[in-house]
């Protein structure tokens, strides 16, 4: 996605887990982004103003002390940087249930960017009443099938396993027909939102590290 930005230079990925395709992004060539990627919390790097754009995306739900992550995040930017961060809204829990620490409320969001020295630029709330009705009619579809699954212990007829089976999310990613279907229906909720745009389950907030700042007694000076 950065790359049909045509954005180039370094990129850094930090996990707590390696991936797979790590290796296989490190050495692609022609390509205008060199990437690089680090096993390791969040909170705990120590990367000093080297970043002029950073991106957070699901992370600080699953994290116990998000303030911890934002204030490596502002020591991590040069004065002046921009970034992105996606976190979920309260209405997320409809469609994913107690995932992660913490949905988040434009209120703690200012509390925790403000308390972080960064600023917030723009919240944009994403979702919408089409796009919210299509996940929870297909969260609940796939969720009842992985459930009544792993409750009969396996002992069901194979037809009624086979159509299980073919009810599950990854099932869905391989069967063409289930994905081209999927897919026509999520551009169609997307279209739709625009004119029934609430409630938004998704947040993304654009922040800048200030250029400069004389310091209110926790930021540190640029």
């Amino acid at each position: 996605r950065i790359e049909r930005c045509n954005i180039s230079g370094k990129y850094l990925g930090i996990d707590i887990k390696q991936r797979d395709s790590w290796e296989h992004i490190k050495e692609r060539v022609n390509c205008k982004i060199k990437a690089d990627f680090l096993v390791l919390p969040a909170q705990h790097m120590d990367l000093r103003e080297q970043f002029n754009f950073v991106v957070c995306s699901h992370s600080l739900e699953h994290q116990e002390f998000p303030q911890d992550t934002l204030m490596k995040t502002y020591s991590a930017m040069k004065p002046g940087a921009f970034g992105l961060f996606f976190v979920p809204a309260p209405w997320a829990y409809f469609l994913y249930g107690h995932h992660g620490w913490r949905n988040f409320q434009p209120k703690l969001i200012d509390e925790l960017f403000s308390n972080a020295c960064l600023q917030i630029v723009k919240i944009y709330g994403l979702g919408g009443l089409p796009s919210f009705i299509l996940h929870v009619l297909a969260i609940s579809w796939l969720e009842t099938a992985s459930i009544y699954e792993s409750l009969s212990f396996g002992r069901i007829h194979w037809r009624l396993n086979y159509l299980l089976k073919l009810l599950k999310f990854n099932s869905m990613r391989k069967n063409k027909f289930s994905l081209i279907l999927y897919q026509y229906f999520s551009n169609l909720t997307l279209y739709l939102d625009k004119f029934l745009p609430r409630p938004h389950h998704l947040y993304c907030i654009v922040i800048r590290r200030p250029a400069s700042n004389h310091g209110d007694g926790h930021c540190p000076p640029p």
